[in-house]
């Protein structure tokens, strides 16, 4: 191309406007340099406009210096001569490395794929070296081993971070004031409970309040009149009232002094003739209260006068307020019994078989001195603690009492959930009554307090190792419980379908206490717990006894319903020595007697029931003992065949029984199995087919109980299910009353047609639990 053919066009100029002589033939070797540029007249101006710019090295240029020639060193002495004797020959060295590779594997295959799987199977072995040396934050730092927690290391954990001061603090203000079930004080302790679980972080489980008959201190008067026609006006007040009693009238009654009114002691009385149509009787608080009434009931008494324990101090003037509630015929609402409050029916109170049928009140031991004051000793029966019955005619009574009634009114249960990780369609539950008659320091309130703690204990070692239980933790503050273990049936009834499928055990903590004494535990609980509480490695320093469920309480809907179940007591607790259920249990009081070396005793009581959650909900195999269960079963077998001597056909339990060794010995060895794979050979870590096996075990387990329950209920008593274990209607000191219910009751009535069915029943109960369990044994193997 002719270099003339390059034009230049001027901006805003047309082609035809150029003229061919501007562009074209001009060489660019005789062009003229353009003109210089106009100079600068410093003469126009006087002055030159510009100064020139002075720069002084100050100390920040010499600062910038020093470390430019800092960097510049550093360069020269370390990079440049690490490069040339290190990285450079090194990279030489694997670009070699990597040819010969190439050069190798080319003779098997696609260098490009091999190369791949070299990397894979180097990348595989470091990590596995990694996450089995520890150094990552799921094993011992994170408090796990394998693909389980450490059980050993969270608990070392929560015994450092036990706070002793939380449980003063939580138990002085649970006994600032007293909080009966639907009081003023009772809201403000249920909300207290609530935010102290929702500040650990706890989810609250919806619609917890309920509405249920419920009674306060009314009207009540007493006067005794003497065989010389003296009145005797006994001054009262709202402290003589027990939760549940019937109102009435009874006027001119013959006083007699029944020791605990037990069946015996009636029977004495009555063939010295001492019992007449007209009889109030005044008797020490025993046991189990409810049977107390019954039996009096059962004698034609027409009203009951309990004396109150004066304690360790021996006040004469405490007043022991306890429910008389029925709970032989069932728990809960009065006027919805075996049946949640929430729906429309409703019956009377006076035909509900949890209400007593005669007006009963509690005195202090110095108003029954009073009254013992007028009973002789002539002609009487005398008992072995020193005082006699007295006879008739020696005094009578006017009884008037009118409570005040509630036939709906509002509580509120409070429960929070942890959910689990694993089998989340599993949980276990740690109750505590929160109600109390007055104060309440000793009782219920050091069980709140200790759940209270827990909650804060469970959720700091979620934050701390990132660990969550297998499966899920119900926490639950029980209120009513004076009122016929309201709150607990309530609850139950209302969601029993998904409660049944959900909970296999349930641990109540809410008669623990501090008994200077001694260090014992006494725990009721489920054959299948046996082996669990009885284990040495968990009873720390702790003297434990283990048996079977001997009372009533916040515990017996679950238990009813086939739902295994764990009380954990303090003996004074569980017996409720005053100051217990009087105005006089204050934290005080309860500040005195837990001295300051007591409270390890507080702190040691704690971290052994955080123990026995951990191992309850965290272990992979549910701790229930097949084995133990047998063996607990078949002894009180013995005792129900001792407990008469007619001629029963035991042969049909005895092969029940016969199914259920069998199959603790199949659970056994599957036990040893799997601990031998998982823990001793793989060190926790369990194959995922493994893993289904177990869970299946698991809800094997959990469905032992609830399948040896009866849908249609003991005859008389329809509330109690389960005919294995559950209360006979009458305590029999001489055997175990707590177990074959049905079949002890017709015992007792001497109905041994009913007697021999029940048998029948309680043999085909356990012949179909077993075989359920087989079959589902035979579809895991």
């Amino acid at each position: 191309m002719a270099r003339g053919s390059n034009r230049y066009v001027p901006v805003n100029q047309q082609d035809e406007d150029s003229s061919p002589d501007d562009s074209v033939g001009v060489s660019l070797d005789s062009a003229e340099p353009p003109p210089l540029p106009p100079s600068y007249d410093e003469t126009e101006t006087g002055n030159n406009n510009f100064e020139p710019m002075e720069l002084e090295e100050g100390p920040e240029i010499e600062e910038l210096g020093r470390i430019a020639r800092l960097k510049r060193r550093f360069k020269d002495y370390v990079m440049i001569p690490m490069r040339e004797k290190i990285t450079d020959p090194l990279a030489e060295i694997l670009s070699l490395i990597s040819h010969k590779v190439d050069f190798y594997l080319n003779k098997i295959g696609n260098p490009l794929i091999l190369r791949r799987f070299v990397y894979i199977f180097a990348m595989s072995f470091v990590i596995y070296y990694i996450s089995m040396s520890g150094l990552l934050p799921n094993e011992r730092t994170m408090g796990t081993r394998g693909m389980f927690s450490d059980k050993a290391q969270l608990i070392a954990y929560a015994k450092r971070a036990i706070d002793l001061s939380k449980v003063e603090s939580d138990m002085e203000y649970l006994s600032r004031m007293p909080h009966m079930a639907g009081t003023k004080g009772d809201y403000a302790i249920s909300r207290y409970v609530e935010e102290s679980l929702v500040n650990n972080g706890i989810r609250l489980h919806v619609a917890t309040q309920f509405d249920t008959y419920l009674d306060y201190p009314g009207n009540v008067s007493l006067v005794a009149f003497s065989n010389s026609g003296e009145e005797i006006h006994i001054e009262t007040n709202e402290l003589n009232f027990n939760p549940l009693s019937a109102s009435g009238k009874v006027e001119g009654a013959s006083l007699l002094y029944a020791h605990y009114g037990t069946k015996s002691d009636y029977d004495n009385l009555k063939e010295k003739g001492l019992l007449s149509e007209n009889t109030a009787v005044l008797v020490h608080y025993g046991n189990l209260v409810s049977e107390q009434v019954l039996r009096a009931q059962q004698y034609g008494i027409k009203a009951i006068l309990f004396i109150s324990d004066t304690g360790s101090e021996n006040d004469p003037d405490m007043v022991q307020r306890r429910s008389v509630a029925l709970s032989q015929y069932a728990m809960g609402d009065p006027l919805t019994p075996g049946w949640a409050s929430t729906l429309p029916k409703k019956i009377p109170f006076e035909d509900s078989p949890i209400a007593p049928r005669i007006p009963t009140i509690p005195l202090s031991s110095r108003q029954a001195q009073q009254l013992k004051k007028l009973l002789s000793s002539d002609g009487s029966l005398d008992f072995n603690d020193g005082w006699h019955s007295g006879k008739i005619g020696d005094a009578t009574i006017n009884l008037e009492l009118e409570n005040s009634i509630r036939p709906t009114h509002l509580s509120w249960n409070v429960v929070g959930k942890i959910e689990g990780r694993e089998q989340n369609d599993k949980a276990i539950v740690i109750g505590a009554a929160r109600d109390s008659s007055c104060f309440g320091a000793s009782y219920p309130n050091f069980g709140t307090a200790n759940l209270l703690s827990l909650v804060q204990l469970f959720q700091q070692i979620r934050y701390k190792f990132d660990w969550r239980p297998l499966r899920n933790i119900y926490f639950i503050s029980y209120d009513a419980s004076n009122y016929g273990n309201a709150g607990s049936t309530e609850l139950l009834e209302v969601e029993l379908s998904k409660m049944k499928n959900e909970i296999y055990a349930v641990l109540d903590i809410s008669q623990l206490g501090i008994d200077p004494d001694n260090n014992k535990l006494d725990i009721q609980a489920h054959p299948l717990l046996f082996s669990f509480f009885n284990d040495q490695s968990t009873k720390m320093e702790f003297d434990i006894n283990v048996r079977t469920v001997q009372q009533y309480g916040d515990w017996s809907s679950y238990m009813a319903n086939g739902i295994p179940v764990a009380v954990l007591s303090t003996d004074h607790v569980r017996t409720r020595k005053a100051p217990i259920d009087t105005c006089s249990d204050t934290f005080e009081k309860f500040r005195e007697v837990t001295a300051k070396d007591e409270w390890k005793k507080v702190s040691d009581t704690l971290l052994y029931v955080f123990q026995v959650v951990l191992k309850l909900v965290d272990d992979p195999l549910i701790p229930f003992s097949i084995g133990g269960y047998v063996s607990v079963v078949d002894e009180l077998f013995k005792d129900l065949q001792k407990s008469t001597d007619h001629q029963l056909n035991f042969e049909p339990i005895m092969e029940g029984m016969l199914l259920w060794k069998r199959i603790g010995l199949q659970w056994d060895s599957w036990v040893s199995a799997w601990n031998n794979i998982v823990l001793l050979e793989d060190d926790g870590i369990e194959p995922s087919l493994l893993s289904v096996d177990r869970w299946t075990w698991n809800k094997k387990l959990a469905n032992i109980g609830k399948r040896q329950c009866i849908s249609e209920g003991l005859p008389d008593r329809k509330f109690y299910k389960n005919n294995v274990f559950g209360p006979a209607l009458w305590m029999d000191d001489s055997h175990d009353s707590w177990s074959f219910p049905g079949v002890r009751d017709a015992i007792a009535d001497e109905d041994w047609e009913r007697a021999q069915e029940q048998i029948n029943s309680l043999a085909k109960t356990l012949h179909k639990s077993a075989n359920l369990f087989i079959e589902e044994t035979n579809d895991v193997n």
